[in-house]
C-alpha cells in the first residue's frame, strides 16, 4: 500500500510519519476547517493551517513507481480528461517532471486536490497541473485558434 511520508521533527529528533492517504488528507487542514471562535483554539487551528501550507507542503514525500520518494513540487498531475487519454509517463513528460502524483496517494473524496490547491494558492509546494491545451501544444506542436497543430517546416537540401 502507498503511504504518505512526512518527516516529523520533535525537538532534535526526526521521525518519518507514514500515513494511509485516505486518512492523511483528512488530517491536513483547509481554511474551512478553522471553525473555532476567537481564542487559543482558533489560534492553534490557524497556526496548523499555516504550518501545513509552509512546511508540510515542502516536506511531504510521495512514493512513486519508478523514481522513489519525491516531493510534491517534483510531480505533475493531469486533469481528469487528460488522465484518461495519456499515460502517467506522458503527463510527466509534458510537465518536464520526474513523475506524476501517484494515483495511490489520492483519496477517493478528492480532498487531496483541495489541499494541494490551497497550498498552491498560499505559496506552498504543489505539483504542476498539465492541461489538455498544454499537452496538445507539447505533443503536437503549437495549436492555432483553429485547433489544427502547426507542422514543423522541413528544410530541403539543395540539389546538386
Amino acid at each position: 500500500m502507498t503511504e504518505l511520508k512526512l518527516p516529523l521533527r520533535v525537538g532534535g529528533a526526526q521521525f518519518d510519519l507514514n500515513l494511509d492517504p485516505t486518512v492523511a488528507w483528512q488530517c491536513l487542514p483547509l481554511p474551512h476547517d478553522v471553525q473555532s471562535p476567537k481564542g487559543p483554539v482558533h489560534d492553534l487551528e490557524k497556526r496548523l493551517l499555516a504550518l501545513a501550507r509552509a512546511r508540510v507542503s515542502n516536506e511531504l514525500r510521495l512514493q512513486t513507481s519508478f523514481r522513489g520518494d519525491l516531493g510534491i513540487a517534483d510531480l505533475a498531475v493531469g486533469n481528469e480528461a487528460l488522465s484518461r487519454a495519456l499515460s502517467e509517463a506522458e503527463i510527466a513528460q509534458v510537465a518536464e517532471h520526474a513523475a506524476v502524483f501517484p494515483p495511490a496517494a489520492r483519496d477517493g473524496d478528492g480532498r487531496w486536490q483541495d489541499v494541494l490547491d490551497d497550498w498552491a494558492e498560499h505559496d506552498g509546494a504543489a505539483p504542476e497541473t498539465v492541461t489538455v491545451a498544454r499537452a496538445l501544444n507539447v505533443l503536437l506542436g503549437d495549436v492555432s485558434r483553429t485547433g489544427v497543430p502547426s507542422r514543423p517546416t522541413v528544410q530541403r537540401r539543395p540539389t546538386r
